[in-house]
């Protein structure tokens, strides 16, 4: 028995000894090969192909379990999500965190095997830098406004990455991670600032699409917080909200104001952020009273917040609308 694990890294000599053993087969050994797609099969070996899918959710919860049966549920979903029923990745992802450390942390065994996949030639650097930072997936028109340069070049890249295997193509226009992990070493490859200014880009760009088709604004205000333009988050988080009132979804939209609410706390303080906050409090006090009642839950506090807000400055129209509110 001779078993050649990940041959698609064999040098070309090794090759030729596999060829020589495949080609001498006379019913005395067993060679057991093992690797990606790729060119490296020759056609005339007398071999049977085994094609291996990744495990199904089912089975990737019986090996998480094997693993690490004392798991919650947020944890194993998140799990399934990032390796993709791949089981050496399940393996270390699951001994990452039984070792105490953080969720969303690549680990180390498995960083430098994935960042080796990873085309960190000058070209490719930034493809991979940006589409690290859009997300999972997304499609080529935003990825090239993200990168800015030549078109031509960005595909070019693009084919190199679907190749490696790190991405893969959807529909006409779309791409996707093959998996998330190359997604997170990818975003931990930018520097600080670079990652700041890609999110800059990427919520830009999808702002601008908005006269065309409204964007995801939540992800539209993610990119913006992740960029630290605070007041852009803001304003994002609130079209979401109205975008889910125009759906009927009040607590989605409770919930979008809320976080709207959260980033401009991190705004500079003054009379604009307190007109800010009394716009943003009065929609949410009235949303809040529509769905849990007009003198229980939490818009009474929002209402008193306005007051106190509107009267400590110069905001009487600000005033004017929350007695109205009350009223």
């Amino acid at each position: 028995l001779i078993v050649a694990e990940d041959v698609h890294w064999f040098d070309p000599s090794t090759m030729e000894l596999l060829t020589s053993l495949a080609a001498d087969a006379d019913g005395r050994l067993l060679l057991v090969i093992t690797g990606r797609d790729g060119p490296w099969r020759e056609k005339d070996w007398p071999a049977e192909i085994f094609e291996l899918a990744p495990l199904t959710d089912e089975q990737s919860d019986a090996l998480i379990d094997a693993l690490h049966p004392d798991i919650t549920a947020a944890q194993r979903a998140a799990i399934r999500s990032r390796c993709d029923g791949v089981p050496f990745y399940l393996e270390h992802v699951i001994a990452e965190l039984k070792a105490g450390g953080p969720d969303t942390r690549v680990p180390e065994a498995l960083y430098e095997p994935l960042l080796a996949r990873l085309p960190m030639h000058a070209g490719g650097l930034p493809v991979l830098e940006a589409a690290a930072v859009i997300g999972r997936n997304g499609d080529l028109a935003l990825l090239r406004a993200v990168v800015g340069g030549p078109s031509g070049q960005i595909d070019d890249v693009v084919t190199t990455l679907v190749g490696a295997r790190v991405l893969e193509l959807v529909g006409t226009d779309g791409w996707r991670f093959r998996h998330e992990l190359f997604r997170e070493v990818g975003a931990e490859i930018a520097p600080p600032s670079l990652h700041r200014e890609l999110h800059a880009r990427a919520a830009t760009a999808l702002d601008k699409t908005a006269s065309e088709a409204e964007p995801d604004w939540p992800v539209v205000a993610g990119h913006y917080d992740s960029a630290l333009r605070f007041a852009e988050a803001v304003e994002a988080y609130r079209k979401a909200s109205l975008a889910a009132r125009r759906r009927a979804a009040a607590p989605e939209a409770i919930a979008y104001l809320t976080s709207a609410l959260h980033q401009l706390d991190r705004c500079a303080e003054g009379p604009a952020r307190d007109r800010r906050e009394i716009a943003i409090r009065l929609e949410r006090g009235f949303l809040l009273s529509a769905t849990q009642g007009t003198w229980s839950g939490e818009g009474v506090r929002d209402y008193e917040r306005c007051l106190a807000l509107a009267g400590g400055g110069d905001h009487e129209d600000e005033l004017l609308t929350t007695l109205m509110s009350l009223i």
